[in-house]
């Protein structure tokens, strides 16, 4: 149901087709600013939840592609399920549309204006999923089980209807009501991300590449691999890690005054955190460190070893009044240790958290 929307993972990763677009759109805007050499400021996160907020007769609404599009689906029989703003995506508007007759729902998506597109999405009762779409890419991700998805950028809305009819096989398929919308919407988008999460939050490199080759870069080897390198770094293991530590902030037993005192040190090592980008991220959390600690975290780890392991036994190597120190562990969105850095009051007990 949220093809597209996965795409929500800015430089990260078009998740499926739910990403296709968006995820290239970024990517695309992503290297053009690695060629400027400013690669670190793309901006745009994809979380692992999305919450839709009803709102009436907004000023997006107005837009003439997205009137026509709107027009076209009513003419074939689909009723409104509502209009929304992405509390998590400022710019980003959806429009969901069921079909009672046909048990199909459509999700209209805008991007700031610029980008629009259009899913239309059938459910087998117990079997496959199957969205058909006209955002701009097409195959460029991996699928998730059980979920099935066609794309073409040429296709309208009858195209898009003709194609779900003749592809989605035999019925029964699920019936999703108008008032049922969001919370479907909602409820599709986190089993996508909890998937694409486990896998460890962002594309694979041949992923990667197939995405850069549906684009007319030129970038070299070595320019791609820096991108990816940062697109691992920055949506995979930095976006996780907040995510873990917001996920401990609302299950910790510390008290508030306690909380407030180390919550801006914190951080989540998590089991996605690759052996390669360990030491940048010891280097970017814990401030007390300099160089010289850093490439001797380097030499000393253990590629057959997980990142936490060799973080954890580099941390024990250290003078104590740089330790990290260990808070406690989450398993949403995915496990991790959770750490401040040593810059808290002796008082602070959190051995009971």
């Amino acid at each position: 149901m949220i093809s597209v929307i996965l795409q929500i993972f800015g430089i990260l990763f078009i998740l499926s087709i739910a990403v296709g677009g968006y995820l290239v759109y970024h990517l695309v805007h992503f290297w053009k600013q690695i060629c400027q050499e400013v690669q670190h400021e793309t901006g745009l996160d994809t979380p692992s939840r999305l919450t839709l907020m009803e709102t009436n007769n907004p000023a997006w609404g107005q837009h003439a592609a997205l009137k026509k599009t709107l027009s076209e689906l009513r003419a074939m029989g689909f009723q409104p399920a509502g209009t929304y703003d992405v509390w998590e995506m400022s710019h980003l508007y959806i429009v969901g549309m069921v079909h009672p007759e046909d048990y199909l729902y459509a999700t209209v998506y805008m991007l700031s204006e610029e980008q629009l597109w259009t899913d239309l999405c059938s459910e087998q009762v117990g079997g496959e999923n199957l969205t058909v779409s006209n955002v701009s890419t097409v195959g460029t991700l991996d699928d998730i089980p059980g979920h099935r998805q066609l794309s073409d950028p040429t296709w309208g809305i009858m195209d898009l209807y003709d194609c779900i009819k003749a592809e989605r096989g035999k019925g029964p398929f699920k019936d999703i009501e108008a008032a049922d919308f969001k919370a479907e919407f909602e409820h599709a988008y986190a089993v996508e991300m909890d998937w694409r999460n486990s896998q460890g939050g962002v594309p694979t490199w041949e992923e990667f590449i197939r995405i850069a080759k549906q684009t007319d870069t030129t970038l070299t080897e070595t320019k791609l691999q820096t991108a990816y390198y940062e697109t691992v770094y920055q949506k995979g293991v930095l976006r996780l890690s907040d995510e873990c530590v917001a996920t401990f902030c609302t299950e910790t037993t510390l008290t508030v005054p306690e909380w407030e005192v180390i919550r801006e040190t914190c951080f989540a090592l998590h089991e996605h955190v690759p052996n390669s980008h360990l030491a940048n991220f010891v280097a970017d959390h814990l401030y007390g460190l300099d160089n010289d600690h850093i490439e001797d975290l380097k030499q000393v780890i253990n590629p057959a070893l997980p990142a936490i392991e060799n973080f954890e036994q580099f941390n024990e190597t250290l003078p104590e009044h740089l330790q990290a120190i260990k808070l406690g562990d989450v398993d949403t969105p995915v496990q991790a240790e959770i750490f401040a850095v040593p810059l808290r009051p002796d008082s602070l007990d959190v051995s009971a958290s």
